[in-house]
Parts: structure tokens; C-alpha cells; sequence
């Protein structure tokens, strides 16, 4: 699918660069053309929750109506979805930078951490989009009264690859998301609302291209 967007992307701003030079009859239809644009297409739109994603170490199998998770200090949130990063490799020929925009809320009224995983198709790690620590994610504002969470957390950073980082990831075929929320300190009204949160991650790639087109 990027790999569409950016084929279709690309053609647009050639035609549109050619249209203009056949419009002036005048100059003569330049031998090649180079584009410098700036392309942003979404990556990841996920949201980890109770019910699909919870992990709690030393507990492979657990039934999650009996399970009390206020007995845990950390809770787990993992998720393994698609990344076409080839795509978007295989489309242009030089690929002056990479920015990884991320956007993520937290449900849950104590802090999250979050890492992104990059793997191959034999589930080997090519790169972690963190480093060296997991990224911390504000908590939910939480009612004084009955102790659910009235107001989301929210936090935003932005990672620049630069061409040689990009070429590491260029096998990546999956995201593995993980994320840690902490327990600590939370009341135990708390956690009766925890089935009906989330921890929401968009990711989004901003590209630069550096690329000639032979006319």
C-alpha cells in the first residue's frame, strides 16, 4: 500500500513538472528531471488494551475474569502487526531522511513506557525505534470520586533516521509494539475500569527523496 501511495505521488509531481514545461514552447523539454519532494503516509494505527493484549510475566495461560491485576506491580501490553518498510524502499532510489512522528494516549491512570520492535521475516530484531530507553507516556487523569479516568494522557516525539539507519531497518517486515504500565501507587477502586482502557499508538513516516527522473 506505501508503496502505491508513493508510485502515485511521484507521477503526479512529474506530470505536473512536465505539463509546465511543454506549456512554454519556448524552452526545450529538459533531459531529466529531479524531485526533492517531502512525502508523509500513516504507518501504524493500534490501540492496546486488557482483552487482546495483556502479557503478565511468569502467567503463559491465565483467565483474565479471575486474574486480579492489582496483585502485579507491571502489566505488559504487546502487539505484532505488518510494516511494509520494503515498500517504501524498493519505490525510490535515494531517500535523503526518515522521520518517524509518533502520537500515543494512555488510558490508564499511571504512567505507560512504550518500545517498537522492528523484525524481519525470521523474527530477528533490525532496530529498536527507541534507544537506549522505552519512551514514557503521561498518565490518565483520573476522577477523585470513583476513580476512573475522565482525561487521556497524551505525549508526541519524533525520530529522525538518517540513510544509514534507514538501510538497517530496510528488511523490517513487522512492528512488534511493547509496552509497561506501572501499578504502583494505584488505588484499588482503580482497577476496576481497566478492561475499558487503552493505550493508542499512531505512527506516521514523514520521507524525504532525492530522485531523478530520466525523461
Amino acid at each position: 500500500m506505501q508503496g502505491k501511495i508513493f508510485r502515485v505521488s511521484l507521477m503526479l509531481l512529474l506530470g505536473t513538472i512536465i505539463y509546465s514545461c511543454i506549456g512554454e514552447f519556448e524552452k526545450p523539454l529538459p533531459e531529466s528531471v529531479r524531485l526533492r519532494p517531502t512525502l508523509a503516509i500513516p504507518l501504524i494505527n493500534a490501540d492496546l488494551n486488557i482483552e487482546n493484549s495483556l502479557v503478565l510475566l511468569g502467567y503463559p495461560q491465565f483467565d483474565l475474569d479471575t486474574i486480579d491485576l492489582a496483585d502485579f506491580d507491571t502489566i505488559y501490553l504487546i502487539d505484532t502487526l505488518s510494516l511494509a518498510l520494503s515498500d517504501i524502499q524498493d519505490t525510490v532510489e535515494a531517500i535523503t531522511f526518515l522521520e518517524f512522528k509518533i502520537a500515543l494516549w494512555n488510558d490508564f491512570p499511571s504512567y505507560a513506557e512504550l518500545q517498537v520492535y522492528f523484525i524481519d521475516d525470521n523474527l530477528h530484531q533490525v532496530d529498536s525505534l527507541f534507544y537506549p530507553n522505552m519512551f514514557q507516556i503521561v498518565n490518565g487523569i483520573a476522577n477523585p470520586d470513583d476513580g476512573k479516568v475522565i482525561k487521556r494522557g497524551f505525549s508526541t516525539t519524533s525520530i529522525i533516521y538518517e540513510p544509514g539507519r534507514i538501510e538497517k531497518i530496510k528488511p523490517a517486515t513487522r512492528a512488534v509494539l511493547r509496552s509497561r504500565i506501572s501499578n504502583m501507587g494505584v488505588a484499588p477502586e482503580h482497577f476496576d475500569y481497566y478492561k475499558d482502557y487503552s493505550l493508542s499508538v499512531k505512527i506516521g513516516a514523514r520521507i524525504g527523496i532525492d530522485y531523478i527522473f530520466d525523461l
